[in-house]
């Protein structure tokens, strides 16, 4: 460990000692760069270098109004003048615009009117020395001139103005796919001590150009007001001719009186900072203040308030005090397992062998393959390997299922037995793109529950992929949970995964109608495989999930040996067929058998096996995987009504290729019913029932579309709360990354020509599933 001290002081001297020391000014930062480049670190998560470098940019805005003259006299021009316009479409007329003739798009941001006067005449002495043609051209000065101008210096001018600065980080906060940012939102006393520090230089410097910074980002910057405001920790003291940041908590409780001279409605001004936005997944620092506030803090008294607040002063003051221990001068050393930065005092040293990979364990083959795959494929294309923190930072990079958490394997494409990309490397690697973030940040967002999410899009777009993506994402929830051992069961996901639906429709097995349901045609063969893979997945979870409805369980020693048609009758039936009468009595009596519901005319059913209690879910489950079930469809309509009734576990019910659930039953029929829909066989019957919002209250229902094959129209409207819509096309980025990915994985040449990387480009339109078709030629 000592020699780690020195090698980490020596890193961070030599960064201090660097041209690009001026550039990295947040404490923060050096310590990311520091064990990055002691541990060898390839990638940090997009969120947390986000977190640093965002704190950074505050710090370098200050500390270049300081030491630059001419910036300062800059942004006193520019501030306030760029207006952003909140509703710009695409283009300004659409109904105009015809083939051959792009309408422009409308632009987003405007120069405020009354700042024209002031701010062109400032750009000519910028750019003019000399004194005469400066003259002339400001006498000469005309509307369009001015236009022109400030086109020319636009990109400046809002990289210039605090104010839409402050505006385009609130718009970066609140987009989809950015949900992992607002974890670090919170109170950082260390960056509160330096923007003060900064402040106080600048307000010594320039008083009104200070007071610019304060008004702007503590009024209207929400990341700042996270980052450095907090009711208990700092405020700016706003009042004219004040440049001081002070102590919020002993400013008030200095007050013999405490919080009694405060009314209402300071009092809920000052509990802001600690409660929620609305729309918001943020965990805040006070665990008190983040409870039911859809209205704010109207319906408290003014005693209920103080109490309140007072609770959360102390939360962050023991926040604070924890802080205090690990301060940012510390050694700090990036920990694997958990991810995130620590201190040498709580560092493992075992954890400095380096990242452990996925595939550890597993088949050398696999693991070879995506040692080659990280080799081949450079560090600028490949996301951090954590899904959960991926941010719009992330899109146009490669990542990777967890191929563990799929034990029910792949659906879709990739999956196809001939073709599938994935089955036959078995490297789920996929480009990440924002409509997949979308999805993440909805399964994330435990205000969800009770969704219905349909993914929909065209052909090879890429749809069971965020199917997987959804179920990847929610069992991936609960191993990091387990990981930090903050494991809660009502926060953890029981996936119920069903891929490739579209064989219950397309290759229908031995279906039998349901003698206890009217209309339905039971599938033994599918539910069973259901089972099979439910118990395989979630076993772990199934055991902690106790029975609601009652059970009428008959005990018996040994199983139950009824003569059953097997194979040897089959091949005597046809070497005999004339006398296939005296055979009538067993294959009427096994047909009902097969029809008829898993109990009896009681409602009693038979377990032999002495190890089975009889308690849990999974002991359902085990029953309708045994020999004594001989109707397992059945059972499927009472597991899933345990299912949704359990409050042990939040549900995901994912289906793939749900299309098909609206067509004809080719080739079923009975005299009683002799057209047959795809919605009377039992597996579609009981998963159908969940296609609108609302219909699992203690879950969130992802189901996916297909365009294989063409359908009947759909007889039922579903109702989703949310749609996911798959791009039909790649962008630039997402293909060049794309096209990375099959080179890493051997699909198409090494080393891809650029004659050969522009046909697959032209050919595949940068449609996913014909680009990776088209790659494999090359």
């Amino acid at each position: 460990m000592d020699d780690l001290q020195t090698r980490y002081q020596q890193i961070l001297a030599d960064l201090k000692q660097s041209d690009t020391s001026s550039l990295v000014l947040w404490s923060g930062l050096q310590q990311l760069y520091c064990a990055k480049t002691l541990q060898h670190i390839e990638h940090f998560p997009s969120d947390l270098i986000w977190n640093h470098k965002t704190k950074n940019v505050y710090l370098l805005e200050l500390e270049r109004a300081i030491k630059e003259p001419k910036w300062r006299e800059w942004l006193h021009i520019c501030y306030g003048v760029v207006v952003p316009i909140c509703d710009a479409n695409e283009f300004s007329k659409p109904w105009i615009k015809k083939k051959g003739s792009n309408v422009p798009p409308q632009p987003h941001t405007m120069i405020h009117s009354d700042s024209i006067k002031t701010l062109v005449p400032f750009l000519i002495q910028q750019t003019l020395k000399d004194t005469y043609l400066r003259d002339e051209i400001l006498q000469k000065l005309t509307a369009e001139h001015s236009e022109k101008i400030l086109k020319q210096f636009m990109d400046r001018i809002e990289r210039s103005d605090l104010c839409y600065l402050v505006h385009q980080r609130n718009q970066f906060i609140a987009k989809h796919g950015n949900q992992p940012l607002l974890s670090f939102l919170k109170y950082d006393a260390q960056f509160a001590d330096a923007v003060h520090s900064k402040l106080e230089a600048l307000q010594a410097i320039d008083a009104s150009l200070a007071a610019k910074f304060k008004q702007c980002w503590s009024q209207g910057d929400e990341t700042f007001k996270r980052f450095a405001m907090a009711t208990t920790e700092k405020t700016f003291a706003m009042g004219e001719g004040e440049g001081t940041v002070m102590d919020g908590t002993s400013a008030r409780h200095e007050h013999a009186l405490g919080y009694d001279s405060y009314s209402a409605e300071e009092l809920r001004a000052l509990l802001a900072p600690f409660a929620m936005n609305e729309g918001e997944d943020a965990v805040m620092d006070g665990t008190s203040a983040r409870h039911e506030h859809a209205l704010g803090y109207d319906s408290y008294s003014a005693e209920e308030l103080r109490a309140l607040l007072d609770t959360c002063n102390e939360e962050h003051d023991s926040a604070r005090n924890e802080q205090a221990h690990h301060p940012h001068d510390e050694i700090a050393l990036w920990h694997h397992d958990q991810e995130m930065l620590l201190s040498t005092s709580d560092f493992a040293t075992e954890s400095l062998e380096g990242e452990p990979t996925a595939t550890s364990g597993q088949d050398r083959l696999i693991y070879d393959a995506l040692r080659y795959f990280i080799d081949k494929v450079p560090p600028q294309y490949r996301a951090h390997h954590n899904l959960l923190r991926h941010t719009l930072d992330d899109c146009a990079k490669l990542a990777m299922l967890d191929a563990d958490v799929l034990p029910e394997g792949y659906t879709g494409d990739n999956a196809h037995f001939k073709w599938g990309l994935w089955r036959a490397n078995h490297l789920p690697i996929f480009t990440v793109r924002p409509h997949l973030l979308y999805l993440r940040d909805i399964l994330c967002n435990p205000r969800m529950l009770g969704s219905y999410i349909e993914i929909d899009g065209k052909y090879g777009s890429g749809k069971s992929l965020a199917l997987m993506y959804a179920v990847n994402i929610a069992r991936q929830q609960q191993a990091q949970q387990e990981q930090q051992e903050q494991e809660q069961e009502q926060d953890a996901w029981l996936c119920v995964y069903c891929p490739n639906t579209h064989e219950w429709v397309q290759n229908i097995k031995a279906t039998v109608p349901a003698n206890d349901r009217d209309s339905v045609f039971y599938q033994h063969e599918y539910a069973r495989s259901f089972l099979r893979d439910l118990q395989l997945a979630e076993a772990d979870k199934l055991q902690h999930i106790p029975l609601q409805n009652e059970y009428k369980v008959l005990r018996t020693h040994g199983e139950d040996e009824n003569a059953r048609i097997d194979l040897q009758t089959v091949y005597a039936m046809l070497e005999d067929p004339i006398d296939i009468k005296r055979y009538e009595s067993q294959v009427i009596e096994e047909w009902l058998t097969m029809g008829a519901p898993y109990f009896n005319e009681h409602g009693e059913f038979v377990v032999s096996d002495a190890s089975n209690a009889f308690e849990t879910v999974y002991d359902l489950v085990r029953y309708g995987l045994s020999a004594d079930c001989k109707s397992p469809a059945s059972l499927m309509y009472d597991l899933m009504d345990e299912l949704t009734k359990q409050r042990h576990y939040k549900l995901l019910i994912a289906c793939d290729n749900v299309n098909w659930w609206s067509d004809f039953m080719y080739g079923l029929s009975t005299p009683r019913t002799p057209k047959v829909f795809a919605w009377q066989l039992s597996m579609i019957d009981i998963f159908s029932q969940f296609q609108q919002r609302g219909a699992l209250a203690n879950g969130i229902v992802v189901m996916s579309k297909t365009t294989m094959g063409k359908h009947r129209t759909e007889q039922f409207k579903s109702t989703p709360s949310h749609t996911i819509v798959c791009p039909e096309h790649y962008n630039n980025d997402e293909f060049d990354c794309a096209m990375w990915n099959y080179q890493g994985v051997k699909l198409c040449s090494p080393n891809i020509a650029p004659d050969d990387y522009n046909k697959v480009y032209a050919a595949s339109a940068r449609n996913p599933i014909y680009a990776q078709r088209l790659a494999a030629l090359y």
